[in-house]
């Protein structure tokens, strides 16, 4: 029993010692941008647990390349860059060129790597840089093989329409008979011109001895009949 007591707690013992070794690094802290002024001095760092390595990297905003601490000072002169493998890095006598570029700090550990965030550094009084378009990863052959698309089956054959009879010809509609040309109407005979009255001849006047013996016949004839009356004499005018 005694026995089986030290050997459990022999093997926790070796576990416990053992396992951090195997731990992969976890990042606690990140690390922020930063903004310097020309010829000054800045800090980068971050918290990191169970690193057993530490690079920083810096990456050129124009091309994408990378190039580590180490090398930095090498493409920028008069740049000192102090603990470029630790948690806490720090550059002096910043140069303007390095504006815009941006850093992370890759953490290694029994066979993996983590990486930080990545951040910039700016220096005052200078525009924000544009950041550079990634160029596209080629895609391999593999990726790009696309399925072939299933063969689609062909269309039956429309039926040929019935051919549709010629419509007969239609008879052309006879020609209208012309009209009867309209007699000019006959010409009327102008009325004969009535005969001129025949001139009414003026009543023949009565001789005045005439009409004088006729009424003195009358007057004659009145006395026979009244011899008292008068006689009246009616003159010729």
């Amino acid at each position: 029993m005694k026995r089986a007591i030290v050997w459990i707690l022999t093997l926790c013992l070796v576990l416990g010692c053992v396992a951090p070794a195997f731990a992969k690094p976890e990042i606690l802290e990140q690390p922020v941008s930063q903004t310097v002024a020309e010829k000054g001095k800045v800090t980068f760092s971050f918290k990191v647990k169970g690193q057993k390595s530490i690079t920083w990297i810096f990456v050129n905003p124009e091309t994408g390349e990378e190039t580590t601490a180490k090398n930095i000072s090498k493409i920028f002169k008069g740049l000192k860059v102090t603990n470029p493998n630790s948690k806490k890095m720090t550059l002096r006598n910043v140069p303007a060129g390095l504006h815009g570029w941006s850093l992370y700090a890759r953490c290694k550990a029994n066979g993996v790597t983590v990486e930080t965030d990545i951040v910039q550094i700016l220096i005052e009084g200078m525009d924000l840089p544009v950041p550079a378009t990634p160029e596209p990863i080629a895609e391999t052959e593999a990726e790009t093989e696309t399925e072939p698309e299933p063969e689609t089956e062909p269309e039956p054959e429309a039926e040929p329409e019935p051919e549709t009879q010629p419509e007969p010809e239609t008879q052309p509609e006879p020609e209208a008979e012309p009209e009867p040309e309209t007699q000019p109407e006959t010409e009327t005979q102008p009325e004969p011109e009535g005969q001129p009255e025949a001139e009414t001849q003026p009543e023949a006047e009565t001789p005045a001895d005439e009409t004088l013996s006729e009424e003195q016949l009358m007057s004659d004839d009145a006395a026979e009949e009244d011899p008292e009356a008068p006689i009246v004499t009616i003159s010729g005018k």
